[in-house]
């Protein structure tokens, strides 16, 4: 498990400004390997890559570069199929998944650093499309630290996990889409109820008895003041983290005894073959807390 995964995360450079899209010809000069992750610059890069049929046998158990994928019964593994067809499971529609695979990875948009990784892993670029700059910095890096201090301070559950919430939810307000976001009105004047009706912005309605009606409208005006890009940067580098976890730490040290069973976000379920774990877990000290 990872302790506080994304407290850690926030606490890394972020970007604050000064996006700009780079030039034609300087994403052509461009060189990943030029910025670490204290550089003044940082970069959100669409590219396309390949993973070599070596690189497979390496990481099949954990693909690098997961995306969003509609899976179909079509692409189900056959173990999956017979499970299906064993305990009589349909696979209805279509649903959309983070997967980690090894297909081509065509217009596939990363963090600089994610995409380091991968290319010193052995993915291989096959060319860069668009390439966005930003200056970043540690900027919420004090706010993480004073909410963990007050979390080992706390006396009770509660402030125990309003502390933890306090990180959890500045991250899910940096990913806010305000796009989805709607208006729910419950008129109960016929007047109210026909300019809702003929509304442009209706999106559905359901009416509940003879006198009231819920409707859900769309907002007529945005404000998109909410850095998603932010965001955006936490995920990647929270899949960078477990990533960095699993291959440049356990899956070293054990290399073909050490499988990976099922992960979530911020866990690792693995099988070890070894004659002493606690010895094993000594040398690895500084990722792991007894």
């Amino acid at each position: 498990d990872a302790n506080n995964l994304y407290g850690y995360v926030m606490s890394q450079p972020l970007p604050v400004g000064n996006i700009s899209w780079l030039t034609p010809e300087e994403v052509n000069d461009f060189d990943v390997f030029k910025y670490d992750k204290n550089s003044e610059i940082g970069f959100i890069i669409e590219v396309d890559l390949r993973c070599p049929k070596r690189l497979q046998l390496k990481t099949n158990d954990l693909p690098l570069a997961p995306e969003h994928l509609n899976i179909s019964y079509e692409m189900l593994s056959p173990y999956s199929k017979r499970l299906c067809d064993k305990f009589n499971l349909k696979h209805t529609l279509p649903s959309k998944k983070l997967t980690p695979n090894f297909y081509p990875k065509k217009n596939y948009i990363t963090h600089y650093l994610n995409l380091q990784f991968y290319i010193e892993e052995g993915m291989i670029v096959e060319k860069y499309h668009r390439i966005l700059a930003f200056r970043q910095r540690p900027w919420l890096a004090e706010y993480i630290h004073f909410n963990n201090e007050r979390r080992k301070e706390a006396k009770n559950e509660f402030t125990r996990t309003f502390c933890k919430k306090m990180n959890n939810s500045f991250f899910g307000r940096l990913m806010l889409n305000q796009r989805k976001q709607i208006s729910v009105r419950a008129p109960t004047i016929e007047k109210d109820c026909k300019n809702n009706l003929s509304s442009p912005l209706l999106e559905f309605f359901e009416p509940i008895n003879e006198s009231l009606t819920i409707f859900k409208m769309r907002k007529p005006n945005l404000i998109l003041d909410k850095p998603i890009y932010g965001g955006f940067c936490i995920l990647e580098l929270s899949k960078l983290h477990m990533y960095k976890l699993y291959y440049r730490n356990f899956k070293e040290m054990y290399e073909d005894r050490c499988e990976l069973l099922y992960m979530d976000t911020d866990s690792l379920y693995i099988s070890v073959q070894t004659r002493d774990i606690f010895s094993d877990m000594k040398k690895k000290i500084q990722h792991i807390r007894f």
